[in-house]
């Protein structure tokens, strides 16, 4: 874009913008001549993809703003008339967090559907993005759309968008909402209704405190997520076997062996709990449903409770990051509670620690997928109500051990591309087909645990993960104690993520051309692994390191390249789709009819971990 045009596109768009502050940046921008502040803004857009939009706030089509977002929002509207039947009457199902501008940009998502004509269902106070899903199935809506940027820097907003189906948005809908907001004119009007007048055509429905009940109610109530809170008979026998197997090849801790005699039967009388959402907006309805399951001792890191878009207690608002889970460890020490449960600011994503003897463990999100998974199948397997049919569904960057304790269940286990818009577009496969979801989740803390929502859900599993805690208790057990029992019938693997963060276009491209180097010329052997062989999910082909024998890979195509390794074992690396970043996932999987011992598979694994990633390191 030459000067002149770039001059007259930003004349266009502040004079267009219905944000005065951003309007007057960028008319400062224009009559200062600062050509390089407005070519970083209005060179390009910011991508519409299967994640919707999100980006730093600020003026012009490379920020997220009010403006980009009406335009973005009459794309949509318009993409929903012309595919979805009834949409206009249907209607679409909005809501925001307390993210700066997320309020604005959801009145200014109101105003710009209503003006097409298409009914909204506005949820119009601080609310969960696993709110929205939830109702736009409960409204039969067309669509819903979140303002949200999730557990992004607090600089960050963003636009999510769910289909009819309520689960989030695949290709081609994603490309088709792009090429709509790129085929608007800025020269054309841009109609944006006023909610009161939208009030006065009945194109307006608040969705009140109503809404939350029915999400409690359906999400707690007795369904395939449910949990048995005493040791049946099933269960006691199918942990006998595991133990037994475990005695025979000497597998279980002298020190695990003992706590578990030491521990009686009985749980604490309240299970001693420590929360934070992280200056999100899932506190109420997180501590609501807790409460109605039983758990009133809780305790909430004060600091953090009340939403707040600037997360002034924490770098980055994401539980994820360990340093993000400090004041609530702090908490948990001070007071000894047996669990921590943290939520991101948006409240679909979900990071826990446990008590286990006099420290604490911060778990990783596959073992929290583990356990969940394991927890849910077999509360059913021992009331003997596991239905034909039933599967889980993870990543394929998430842990190979998934496969594994489904399979110990007799359950289908599916992989899918990275997100869990793509675990729910498998799951709708596998309903339609007569399968029965039972769970779903990614490595990146994301869990479903209910098909009430179809996406990722930090409340329903905070609550189940609390059930699990106090399953534990009654059978004498830890959390980590649990673990182990899902290694000894399972399998062991240990896994590690690195996160290559590019501050430089050059260091991105630096990564981009080795990866593709890789792809070129797949190496036989990295660090103490043989390579056994390469699934480029990119190119639609895995090929075997030895026979160089190609198959091709049943999958959408996404940038992800795996490295089978010998043994099962696996390293992964993908650019993320959020954030500046490449991420390398390396597995160390021993097979459970490898395991001598868990302790020594514990340490030869620890070590062949850290040799990969020394590799990994040299490598990129």
């Amino acid at each position: 874009m030459n000067v002149d045009a770039l001059r007259n596109h930003a004349s266009l768009w502040a004079a267009r913008d219905p944000d005065p502050e951003t309007s007057a940046f960028v008319q400062g921008c224009i009559e200062s001549s600062d050509i390089e502040t407005l070519q970083a803004l209005f060179a390009s857009r910011l991508d519409f993809g299967t994640a919707g939009m999100r980006g730093i706030r600020g003026p012009g089509p490379a920020r997220m703003n009010r403006l980009l977002v009406r335009l973005t929002t009459r794309a949509l509207g318009l993409t929903l008339l012309d595919r979805v039947t009834n949409a206009a009457r249907r209607g679409v199902v909005v809501g925001f967090d307390a993210r700066h501008l997320s309020q604005s940009m959801a009145r200014d998502t109101c105003g710009v559907l209503i003006a097409l004509g298409i009914r909204v269902h506005f949820i119009d106070y601080l609310a969960p993005t696993p709110l929205v899903p939830f109702a736009v199935l409960d409204t039969c809506a067309a669509a819903g759309i979140v303002l949200t940027a999730s557990h992004n820097p607090p600089q960050y907003n963003g636009f999510k968008v769910y289909w009819d189906n309520g689960a989030p948005i695949v290709p081609p809908i994603d490309a088709a909402i792009s090429s709509a907001i790129d085929a608007i004119d800025l020269h054309d009007e841009l109609p944006c209704v006023a909610l009161e007048d939208a009030i006065a055509a009945d194109l307006l429905n608040m969705l009140g405190p109503e809404l939350q009940e029915q999400y409690l109610d359906s999400i707690l109530k007795p369904a395939k997520a449910t949990t048995t809170t005493t040791t049946t008979e099933a269960e006691a026998e199918a942990e006998a076997e595991a133990d037994a197997d475990a005695d025979k090849a000497g597998q279980v801790s002298a020190k695990v062996a003992g706590e578990a005699g030491k521990l009686g039967t009985e749980a604490p009388a309240e299970l001693a709990i420590v929360y934070t959402p992280l200056h999100g907006v899932a506190g109420e309805l997180c501590l609501r449903a807790l409460a109605k399951k039983g758990f009133t001792n809780v305790s909430v890191v004060a600091e953090q409770i009340q939403p707040d878009g600037d997360f002034p207690t924490v770098d980055i608002p994401n539980p994820e990051d360990p340093g993000a889970l400090q004041l609530a460890l702090v908490q948990a020490r001070r007071e000894r509670a047996e669990l921590v449960l943290a939520n991101d600011p948006d409240g679909d994503r979900l990071a826990v620690i446990v008590r286990h003897a006099d420290d604490y463990a911060i778990l990783s999100g596959d073992q929290i997928g583990w356990l969940l998974a394991d927890h849910i199948l077999a509360s059913h397997a021992a009331a003997d109500a596991l239905p034909p049919g039933a599967f889980v569904v993870s990543t394929l960057v998430s842990s190979v051990l998934i496969d594994a304790i489904a399979g110990y269940y007799g359950v289908c286990s599916e992989r899918t591309l990275t997100g869990l818009k793509w675990v729910w577009h498998r799951a709708l496969e596998l309903e339609q087909a007569g399968g029965v979801f039972m769970f779903g989740y990614e490595e990146s803390i994301g869990y479903s645990v209910s098909s009430a929502v179809r996406d990722k859900d930090g409340i329903s599993a905070a609550v189940l993960f609390a059930e699990l805690v106090r399953t534990c208790a009654r059978q004498g057990q830890t959390v980590l104690d649990r673990l182990d029992q899902i290694y000894l019938r399972a399998g062991y693997s240990t896994v590690r993520t690195i996160n290559i963060a590019f501050t430089h276009p050059e260091d991105c491209a630096r990564v981009t051309q080795e990866i593709e180097r890789i792809r070129a010329n797949p190496p036989q052997k990295i660090g103490p692994c043989a390579i056994d062989a390469l699934s480029d999910y990119l190119r639609g082909v895995r090929i075997e390191t030895a026979t160089a024998q190609r198959t091709t890979l049943e999958m959408p195509v996404s940038n992800l390249l795996q490295l089978e390794l010998a043994g099962g074992s696996r390293i992964s690396l993908r650019p993320s789709g959020t954030e500046p970043k490449f991420k390398v996932y390396i597995e160390c999987h021993v097979p459970r009819k490898d395991i001598v011992s868990l302790e020594e598979t514990r340490r030869a694994a620890a070590a062949t971990i850290e040799q990969l990633e020394h590799a990994i390191r040299q490598l990129l």
